[in-house]
C-alpha cells in the first residue's frame, strides 16, 4: 500500500497531478486553517477522479508558523499513519503550504523509507528530494477537460460537441469553414456583412432572414458562398446576390460560430479527443452554486495537463473599445482555471490593429499581449492548426517571425 501525503495548496494542480500520476491507495491531506475553505472543493475533485471518502484522511488545523511545532505535529501524523497501515510506504508532496510548512514536513519525514518530492508545474516535472531518488520525472498527461475545470472550482455543465447531430453538421460544413478562415483577409467584407445580418438572430433555433449583396459576387466571395451552399448552410435565392438560410443554426454559424468551429476542427485535427476538447463550453462556479451563474467559453482544450482557452471574434474589436471587456474576461478566466498551467488565445477574423481617421493607432493585439494572451488574426488563421499542434505536442508556440 502507498500513502501520498499532501500539504493542501491554493494551486490545486500541484497536488492533483502527482496523485493522478502515481495513484496512491490512500491520501493524507495536511490542511492549514487558511486553506480550509479550499478543502471541500479539492475533496470533490478527488472523488470525481476515483478516490472514495474512506481512502482520504484529512488532518486539519496544521500550523503555518512555529517550525518546531510543525515538525512535532507532522512526526506524530507520520507515526499515526504507520501504526494504522504498517505495511504502507509513504510519499510526500512538499509543494503546498508556505515555506516553513514545507521545510518542517521535509525535516519530519526525511527518512530512508519515505519518498519526498516537489511538483514543478512551470517545467512540467516532479523533482524528488529524498536520499533514495534525487531524480526528476516528467509529468504524465493525466488531466482531461472536466477534471481540469473541477480542480479550478468550476463544473462543466454542457458543451456543443456533446450533440452528435451538431457534430455531423460541423463536419459537413468543415470545408466551407476552412475556406472562410484561410481567406479571411479577402473575405473581410463578406464576413462583416454576414455577421451584421445574423447577429440578432444567433440565439434563435432558426432564422428565416435572407440577405442581398449589392453586387453579384465573384472571386473568393463567390467561392465562399458556393462552399456554404454545398455545405447546406445557405440556399440560392432569386439570383447569385440573394441568399437565404438552409440550416436551423445558420444564423449562429454565420454570425461567428464558423470561427469557433474552425478552432475546434484545428484542435481535433491536431489530435485531441472529446475528453480533452470542447466547443461552446458552459461552466458554473462551485463557490456560488445556488446562484447558478453560467459562463460560456468558445473553445477549451487540455493537453499535457495545460489548459488553453480560446475566444473567437468575427466583429471588429478595434472599434468603440470592444476589445477591453473581451480581453479582460479571457485573462481573468485563464488565471482562475489554471494559473501558470493555463493560457488564453484570442482569435479574430479581422486585423487587431487599425489607424483611426484621426491617425491614432488602436492596437488590440498589444493590449492582449500585455495581459499574457496569445493572438491569431486575419491572415494568420490559416496557420492555426500548426500552431495548436505545436502547443499540444511540444508545449510551446511556433515562432512565426
Amino acid at each position: 500500500m502507498n500513502i501520498q501525503i499532501c500539504i493542501l495548496t491554493g494551486q490545486p494542480l500541484a497536488n492533483l497531478i502527482p496523485l493522478l500520476q502515481y495513484r496512491p491507495d490512500r491520501i493524507a491531506l495536511l490542511v492549514s486553517d487558511e486553506l480550509a475553505p479550499k478543502l471541500p472543493g479539492f475533496l470533490e475533485t478527488l472523488h470525481i477522479a476515483g478516490w472514495q471518502q474512506d481512502q482520504i484522511d484529512c488532518f486539519e488545523h496544521m500550523p503555518d508558523q512555529g517550525y518546531e511545532q510543525i515538525i512535532n505535529l507532522v512526526e506524530q501524523l507520520g507515526s499515526q499513519l504507520k501504526q494504522q497501515h504498517p505495511a504502507a510506504t509513504l510519499s510526500v508532496n512538499l509543494t503546498g503550504g508556505n515555506k516553513l510548512m514545507s521545510l518542517g514536513t521535509m525535516m519530519a519525514l526525511d527518512t530512508d523509507n519515505n519518498a519526498l518530492f516537489y511538483t514543478d508545474t512551470k517545467h512540467q516535472q516532479i523533482e524528488f528530494l529524498d536520499h533514495n531518488h534525487m531524480d526528476v520525472e516528467p509529468m504524465q498527461a493525466v488531466l482531461n477537460l472536466p477534471l481540469c475545470l473541477k480542480a479550478a472550482g468550476l463544473t462543466l455543465r454542457n458543451q456543443q460537441d456533446a450533440d452528435t447531430a451538431w457534430i455531423e453538421r460541423a463536419i459537413q460544413r468543415k470545408k466551407a469553414t476552412k475556406y472562410l478562415a484561410d481567406h479571411a483577409d479577402e473575405l473581410a467584407g463578406l464576413i462583416s456583412q454576414l455577421n451584421y445580418n445574423y447577429a440578432n438572430d444567433n440565439q434563435q433555433e432558426y432564422s428565416s432572414r435572407s440577405f442581398n449583396l449589392k453586387n453579384n459576387p465573384k472571386g473568393p466571395w463567390l467561392i465562399a458562398l458556393q462552399e456554404l451552399q454545398q455545405a447546406g448552410v445557405l440556399d440560392w435565392g432569386d439570383n447569385t446576390s440573394h441568399w437565404r438560410p438552409a440550416q436551423e443554426d445558420t444564423a449562429r454559424y454565420l454570425s461567428g460560430g464558423w470561427l469557433e468551429e474552425y478552432a475546434w476542427h484545428c484542435a481535433r485535427d491536431a489530435g485531441l479527443d472529446s475528453e480533452h476538447l470542447g466547443i461552446s463550453v458552459v461552466i458554473t462556479d462551485d463557490s456560488n452554486r445556488k446562484a447558478d451563474i453560467r459562463n460560456e467559453g468558445d473553445v477549451m482544450l487540455v493537453a499535457n495537463n495545460r489548459l488553453l482557452l480560446i475566444e473567437c471574434k468575427t466583429g471588429n474589436l478595434t472599434r468603440d473599445g470592444k476589445d477591453q471587456d473581451t480581453i479582460n474576461k479571457l485573462a481573468i478566466l485563464a488565471d482562475k482555471t489554471g494559473g501558470i498551467m493555463a493560457e488564453g488565445l484570442l482569435i479574430s477574423s479581422q486585423p487587431l490593429e487599425r489607424e483611426t481617421r484621426e491617425k491614432r493607432t488602436v492596437n488590440s493585439r498589444a493590449r492582449a499581449h500585455s495581459m499574457d494572451l496569445r493572438t491569431c488574426e486575419a491572415g494568420e488563421l490559416k496557420n492555426l492548426r500548426k500552431q495548436l499542434e505545436c502547443w499540444i505536442k511540444q508545449g510551446h508556440w511556433l515562432d512565426t517571425k
